[in-house]
């Protein structure tokens, strides 16, 4: 669901420049168009919060009008990659930020591969051909930002065409409104009804996409690529397209070599993710939130329902990253045996004092547990404090416990503790 947005609303804003110019119709005025435009779409850049995006929208559209005032002949290529030295001159550190990536990689994308995908249709009427050329702009699109988008949110958005082409009504509208709001500043009461219009308008959208979003599978919410991998997926997209251009083969057996290890690494991962077992106690504010992940899917073993937006918070990083988000039935064991260690999930205090040795020992309990005691009675190399305890409680028993020799791991200090 991620589109050149800021490119269409600097084009729709020319468009509504153009359209209050419309009696400049000969095509040796059309510098005048631009003259007046460019400041314009300036000064509405600047207005919006200049987001690396919008910026880099607007230094095009004066890259653009410059060589159409100057009556130069226009390259897209060349006036993207101008337009990112340009930016990267004035802000280095811009390279690694999402939206700059996003950005360039999606205007890029539509430059190589909109006509070729707008030539798979040809439509007859003017609506449909304008309803394609939405369509396979958002196709162009995604093709180059969809392994980022995969690589940074783990997700793709199966209908994204759908939810393009509506943002970009949605967004068309929005705009003409807004600059209403402006030309009729002086009406209050027109002001303040089209502005409550549009904010209802946007609320409609967020919760269309909202719900677009949820027709997604839920596998689709937990996909992974690493850098490596990331690589590996332009490298064999560039083989490919460069084939197709050039018929060349050894470009074509560059590109399989880059799709072999790519399948390569994803067997690797599949292997590795149904060999795993491990137990994790979450770092999860204040409560424990204890997890057995063994395979494809994961156990809960202790858990706070009171507080699920702010344990899925920290726990379903975990999950992406070891691809493990089917869920299983909670189980009431308290010993767990993972790779030859033991883990006991001690939930309540102990009364009796029968040794029973364990590797590590979580306290799943509130009160004021007598550590040394269960200490000598488990023998654990490592006792887990979760978060069931104050931050400030488990600094005294830390303390304390350090100061006696025996080996704490304070979760909400440390973070979470994984036995793997």
């Amino acid at each position: 669901m991620f589109t050149t947005y800021d490119s269409d609303t600097v084009a729709i804003f020319f468009m509504a420049i153009s359209f209050l110019l419309w009696w400049l119709k000969d095509r040796q005025n059309l510098w005048i168009k631009y003259a007046i435009a460019l400041p314009l779409v300036w000064f509405y850049v600047i207005m919006a919060g200049a987001a690396p995006s919008a910026i880099r929208a607007a230094i095009m559209f004066s890259l653009l009008a410059f060589s159409v005032m100057l009556q130069k002949e226009n390259n897209s290529l060349n006036t993207l990659f101008a337009t990112a030295f340009l930016l990267l001159c004035a802000q280095p550190m811009w390279l690694f930020s999402l939206g700059f990536q996003l950005s360039f990689a999606a205007v890029l994308s539509i430059i190589l591969f909109y006509k070729p995908v707008y030539n798979w249709l040809s439509p007859k009427h003017k609506i449909t051909r304008e309803l394609w050329a939405t369509v396979a702009a958002s196709i162009a699109a995604e093709v180059l930002i969809a392994p980022l988008v995969v690589y940074y949110f783990h997700t793709f958005p199966l209908l994204f065409i759908v939810a393009n082409v509506a943002a970009y009504l949605f967004m068309s509208v929005a705009l003409i409104l807004s600059m209403a709001i402006i030309l009729l500043s002086w009406i209050p009461i027109a002001a303040t009804g089209i502005g409550l219009f549009t904010v209802w308008l946007v609320t409609v959208f967020d919760r269309f996409v909202l719900w677009l979003q949820g027709l997604n599978p839920v596998s689709f919410h937990f996909l992974m690529l690493n850098s490596v991998e990331l690589i590996l997926v332009y490298a064999t997209m560039c083989g490919v397209a460069l084939f197709l251009i050039w018929k060349n083969k050894p470009v074509l057996f560059a590109s399989l070599i880059a799709t072999s290890l790519l399948l390569f690494s994803f067997c690797h991962n599949e292997w590795v993710r149904l060999h795993q077992h491990r137990i994790v106690v979450y770092n999860t504010g204040n409560a424990n939130h204890i997890e057995m992940i063994k395979g494809s899917s994961y156990t809960v073993i202790n858990a706070d329902t009171g507080m699920q937006k702010k344990t899925e918070y920290a726990v379903k990083p975990a999950h992406i990253n070891w691809q493990a988000w089917k869920k299983d039935s909670a189980t009431q064991n308290e010993i767990f045996e993972v790779e030859g260690k033991t883990t006991l999930v001690l939930n309540r205090d102990l009364i009796s004092n029968y040794r029973f040795p364990v590797d590590y020992l979580v306290i799943n309990y509130t009160g004021q547990p007598d550590l040394v005691r269960l200490q000598k009675i488990f023998s654990p190399s490592t006792i887990v404090l979760g978060n069931n305890y104050t931050i400030k409680e488990q600094e005294k028993i830390t303390k304390d416990l350090v100061n006696r020799g025996i080996n704490i791991y304070p979760v909400s200090e440390r973070g979470a503790f994984v036995v793997n």
